[in-house]
């Protein structure tokens, strides 16, 4: 039962792709013809106003045709978004009865070719094609089979959708190329402080025009609207992040709602996608936690105090639940319910202090089932040293790398142990650095339940209790081929080098032998590296120090 919708719009599309012979993208060939009430309809025409036309080219006696113009779908969006629609006018809807074989009557649900009454009801224009035109109709326009259901862009390009719904259709119309169409595409998510700067990118989806200014009016929960202009260069296609006037806010979940209108001083072709709403999370700059930290999820306010919880879509998302065969509650990741392919969702820990320099490890335990080999979940985790400006990747697992177990068509729940795993991430590379945010995110593909449960973050200096080392320094630093570690060495005994990158990945590892007592100094080449920060860590018996160290080529 689980993948009937998804299975259905598959088919439709498979059935478009298999006999539609109009290339996506190509020119619509012009028609020009009367209506049932004889009102002259010229395509070029329509689209020349700016009209995105959906056309739906059908026959009587088709039950495919049938059962989807009892949809209302296209009647729904005609009312709502045609040239006097309830909601805006961008669009019109076209009804083509294209065989020539079949009547006035047929369609007025009377003639002896026909499933039912097509005229009464319904708003939209509804054509007959003439006898004499109609192979020619059919013949241009690649009509093998019925109902087809096409939309015609202002540029006259045409895209097949197939039977789909208003909203589908709202979709499509929002993706039709335009002369000058300007829309925000999405925000920054993470800000701290009480004072926020809000960060939205801006996309030109232009056909050709380069876009030289845009007014824009965004608002935070609804409050008073605030207005910004924004001047600049962005081609065709282009994208580009623009920082809004600094907003008071408190600490917390918000939602950004931001329009775009006047591209070029000029009117937008493509109203519909002009407005958005992103949710924001405004994190407290203290206190800022230390390690060792663990959430375990039992206390059932949610999110945790000072966590984040980003629904972009205000879908499904990651959720406490206290039924997944585990001791405690934990996070579920409701995927096999959840239909909105590629959506993500963001769950952002409270910020750490990392200033103390030893060895930071991120650990949590993880439950999950793909659907199948088409349908299944990914997970990923990234940390950010300046507030969410920009995120590092340190894990990134999706279906069966991420599954602990088979794949199942079931809705399912983990019902032991053995249904979850345990994983390490290295945070090593952010050892020295204070508000560390740390994010986990999901990306749905409609396939199963994915669990997490039990974050953690330790740190690790001497797990023996011996302290072997003291007085660790890199200079020079930055560096470009080389660096020299100077420490005091407590006790004669081995000491290894590792570094690693921005990500946690070890690099390169040298092992310089048993070295004695006292004051050491060992040479360490990075001409191999790329430019960027890296971590050494320094391991003498069994105690741990890091170091940031900045290479420069």
């Amino acid at each position: 039962m689980k993948k009937i919708f998804v299975t259905t719009i598959s088919f439709i599309m498979m059935s478009v792709t298999t006999f539609a012979q109009l290339a996506n993208g190509s020119i619509a060939p012009n028609f020009t013809f009367s209506d049932i009430n004889s009102n002259t309809v010229d395509l070029y025409t329509l689209t020349g106003q700016g009209k995105t036309v959906f056309i739906n080219i059908s026959a009587t006696w088709s039950l495919p045709a049938w059962n989807y113009y009892n949809s209302l779908s296209l009647d729904s969006m005609y009312i709502e978004h045609g040239p006097s629609g309830t909601v805006d006018s961008i669009c019109t809807v076209l009804h083509i009865e294209a065989d020539g074989a079949t009547t006035l009557a047929d369609l007025q649900g009377t003639g002896i070719s026909t499933l039912g009454d097509w005229v009464t009801g319904v708003s939209f224009p509804i054509i007959d094609v003439p006898p004499a035109q109609a192979l020619a109709f059919q013949t241009s326009w690649a009509v093998n089979y019925f109902s087809i259901v096409y939309m015609v862009c202002p540029n006259n390009l045409i895209y097949e959708v197939g039977q789909v719904t208003m909203g589908e259709m709202l979709a499509a119309l929002s993706t039709c190329p335009y002369p000058l169409d300007v829309s925000p595409v999405n925000a920054q998510a993470l800000y701290c402080g009480t004072t926020i700067f809000p960060v939205v990118n801006l996309k030109n989806n232009s056909v050709s025009t380069m876009l030289m200014s845009c007014d824009i009016t965004f608002d935070i929960d609804g409050g008073t609207p605030q207005f910004y202009n924004w001047n600049g260069t962005l081609s065709a296609g282009g994208t580009t992040a623009i920082t809004l006037s600094p907003q008071t806010v408190t600490a917390g979940a918000h939602t950004l709602t931001v329009t775009t209108t006047n591209p070029n001083g000029s009117t937008d072709g493509n109203p519909y996608n002009n407005t958005a709403s992103y949710p924001l999370f405004v994190s407290q700059v203290t206190p800022v936690v230390m390690p060792p930290i663990m959430e375990d999820f039992t206390p059932v306010a949610y999110p945790p105090t000072d966590w984040g919880l980003i629904n972009s879509d205000a879908g499904i998302t990651l959720s406490r639940v206290t039924t997944a065969g585990n001791p405690t509650p934990c996070i579920k990741f409701d995927a096999f319910n959840y239909e909105d392919i590629g959506a993500t969702d963001e769950l952002i820990m409270a910020p750490l202090n990392l200033t103390n320099p030893m060895s930071t490890m991120l650990t949590f335990d993880v439950a999950y089932r793909p659907y199948d080999a088409q349908y299944y979940e990914r997970l990923q985790i990234f940390v950010s040293t300046n507030c969410g400006a920009s995120w590092v990747q340190l894990y990134n697992k999706a279906g069966t790398t991420l599954a602990t177990g088979i794949a199942t068509t079931v809705d399912w729940t983990p019902t032991n142990s053995s249904d979850w795993r345990n994983e390490n991430v290295s945070l090593n590379a952010f050892v020295g650095i204070n508000n560390v945010y740390v994010k986990f995110v999901t990306t749905n593909g409609f396939g199963n339940n994915l669990y997490i449960d039990n974050i953690t973050v330790t740190q690790t200096t001497d797990v023996t209790g011996a302290i072997t080392l003291s007085g660790f320094s890199l200079f020079p630093n930055p560096t470009q081929d080389v660096t020299t570690i100077v420490f005091d060495h407590l006790v004669s005994g081995d000491v290894i080098v590792n570094i690693y990158d921005i990500t946690g990945k070890l690099v390169k590892t040298e092992n310089e032998g048993t070295l004695p007592y006292g004051t050491q100094t060992v040479t360490l080449s990075v001409a191999d590296l790329a430019t960027g920060l890296y971590s050494v860590e320094l391991i003498a018996c069994d105690t741990r120090k890091i170091a940031r160290m900045s290479v420069i080529k």
